[in-house]
């Protein structure tokens, strides 16, 4: 019996903390995300977890999480002892069993452009690169101050924020909310719009930011922001407009994850964001066998 013919396909339970954090220990130099997230996506139904286990030990991990007719798999995971051994693949085959059970016409995910042995993976069972992004951040405290900064106003009331969305210049084929990424269509927006506010300068109403509180994610305290028609000046006003409505955001981080080569980079790094990871977004369609 091959080691794959032992392995165990469950889904993970709230129990399995401790596991699925010593599995993850040495992940992004260990800081990975997804043990700070377990319980609370669990417990709030945020899609599913699932794990492959070997003599009661937990080996692997992935989750998913379905919109519309798009699934999204995130944080796939596997024990650094059991790597290279099909294992990786096994969870991929089964996640898109599900997804097929579950009627996704579409799946998708992000990786590191760094991370060759995922794209491999990916690219080698059917996915397609649609999507480079990089990553910017900035530590809230290093928000500028400007002088005579214009005036804003705030939108959160999410059927306004729907009509502005869906009536706007967005002419993104995807929209990240948090780190998913979902086609631009009317459940999508509808889902973004329950988990963001918009800050729009008054003298330029079609320019707006949203923010989405990472922590209508179950994850932390944070803001990411993606923005529309906007110079650097109103952008770095926006900013600080943001900082004087809520001063804790300076003991929290902002980040956005824009398309490579747009203008947003530039706005990003004139206003004191850092780049760091470069991302790729992958996407399969799947047959309905």
């Amino acid at each position: 019996m091959s080691l794959i013919d032992k392995i165990l396909i469950r889904d993970g339970i709230e129990s399995d903390l401790d596991q699925i954090t010593d599995l993850c220990k040495n992940i992004w130099d260990g800081h990975d995300f997804l043990p700070s997230v377990w319980n609370n996506w669990i417990e709030n139904n945020v899609g599913t977890f699932v794990v492959a286990e070997l003599k009661n030990q937990i080996i692997g991990v992935y989750h998913s999480y379905l919109l519309g007719s798009d699934s999204w798999l995130e944080t796939l995971r596997v024990d650094e002892s059991y790597r290279r051994q099909g294992i990786a693949k096994y969870l991929l085959d089964d996640y898109l069993e599900r997804s097929r059970y579950l009627e996704a016409h579409n799946v998708r995910l992000v990786t590191s452009t760094k991370n060759t042995a995922s794209r491999n993976l990916f690219t080698s069972n059917g996915f397609d690169e649609i999507l480079y992004s990089q990553y910017y951040s900035l530590d809230g405290k290093y928000i500028k101050s400007t002088s005579d900064p214009m005036e804003f106003s705030i939108i959160d009331d999410s059927d306004e924020i729907y009509s502005i969305m869906k009536n706007s210049l967005i002419k993104e084929d995807l929209i990240p909310l948090w780190w998913r990424w979902w086609p631009t269509n009317s459940i999508a927006l509808s889902e973004f719009s329950k988990n963001a506010f918009l800050i729009i300068p008054k003298l330029k109403p079609s320019s707006f930011i949203a923010v989405q509180p990472s922590k209508n994610f179950g994850y932390k305290n944070d803001y990411q922001i993606l923005f529309f028609e906007m110079s650097t000046n109103i952008f770095d006003d926006a900013m600080s407009f943001l900082k004087n409505q809520d001063p804790s955001i300076t003991l929290n981080k902002i980040f956005s994850i824009p398309k490579v080569n747009s203008q947003q980079l530039n706005i990003l790094g004139e206003s004191g964001f850092k780049q760091s990871t470069n991302l790729v977004v992958l996407e399969r369609t799947l047959n309905s066998t």
